[in-house]
């Protein structure tokens, strides 16, 4: 089933995305899009809400808002969801946004996602094989794709922990996925850039743990944390449950994202400003 959020966590993601993709355009004339959680490319479910999810409905009605390279690509691609509550994935504002050659490589594991995404890739004249039908761990085991300029891989995480644990769940991160994801990129003589999205510090993994450990691990590969971007609690503090790290390897540009955090910020505020007070979470 196609399910979405629709809360201040996809904000961030896909705002980070989008900047991301903004500041690339200039700098490779062939992206590979490497997603380890591609969902459904437009998702139209919406089972829960939280209460950031009234900031995201503004932000989804007065869209192209303030015109920030994700509210123009939202807006867009409105045009082309099932109805004008869907949802789209990464996959989609990446073939929305980038104007040079795109490839995708998109894994997922719900069969019913999977025949959605090979669908959406029929129509958007994407090569079939684009898709990869199981769990990322798989794909990443094998060799990946690297006819490109940059390479940008995509991870959506409920939790990323730092620690190992018994009984490990698909949604989340650990150190051995880290481990091996340094392994894919090390393989690949290719500008780098990764996005770690995480919504939830809990069980022990702050967001200072977490960090560590990620560029620990992921300093093995040549990576290097560019940016952590958090949203706002109500109390204009950083939000210590979500976060997006970037990091980036051998990239001339990597400084243009040193100031996402306080962009978001700003674009947050702003948002806020005609949404009116919400919590923004702990």
């Amino acid at each position: 089933m196609p399910i979405y959020r629709g809360n201040v966590g996809n904000l961030l993601q896909h705002w980070v995305l989008c900047e991301i993709l903004n500041a690339s355009q200039d700098h490779a004339g062939r992206l590979l899009l490497i997603d380890s959680h591609a969902m459904s490319p437009f998702a139209t479910e919406r089972p829960r809400l939280d209460v950031t999810a009234l900031l995201f409905d503004r932000v989804r009605t007065r869209l192209p808002g303030a015109r920030s390279p994700y509210e123009e690509a939202r807006h867009r691609l409105a045009a082309l969801a099932p109805n004008r509550t869907g949802y789209p994935n990464s996959a989609s504002f990446v073939v929305n946004m980038w104007h040079h050659n795109l490839s995708l490589l998109l894994c997922e594991a719900d069969p019913a996602t999977v025949g959605e995404l090979r669908a959406w890739a029929h129509e958007m004249g994407l090569s079939d094989g684009c898709v990869f039908d199981g769990d990322w761990r798989l794909r990443f085991n094998q060799e990946l794709p690297v006819s490109a300029d940059l390479v940008f891989f995509s991870f959506d995480q409920y939790v990323i922990s730092h620690v190992p644990v018994g009984c490990p769940k698909p949604a989340d991160m650990y150190p051995d996925d880290l481990d091996l994801l340094a392994a894919a990129v090390a393989r690949i003589p290719r500008d780098t850039v990764v996005q770690l999205s995480t919504y939830s510090a809990n069980n022990g993994n702050s967001q200072h743990e977490v960090t560590s450990e990620v560029q620990s691990r992921l300093s093995r590969a040549g990576l290097e944390v560019a940016a952590k971007v958090r949203p706002l609690r109500r109390d204009g503090q950083p939000n210590l449950q979500m976060m997006s790290l970037v990091l980036t390897r051998a990239l001339p540009w990597a400084s243009a994202l040193r100031d996402l955090e306080i962009r978001f910020h700003s674009w947050l505020r702003g948002a806020m400003e005609y949404t009116g007070e919400v919590p923004l979470g702990s």
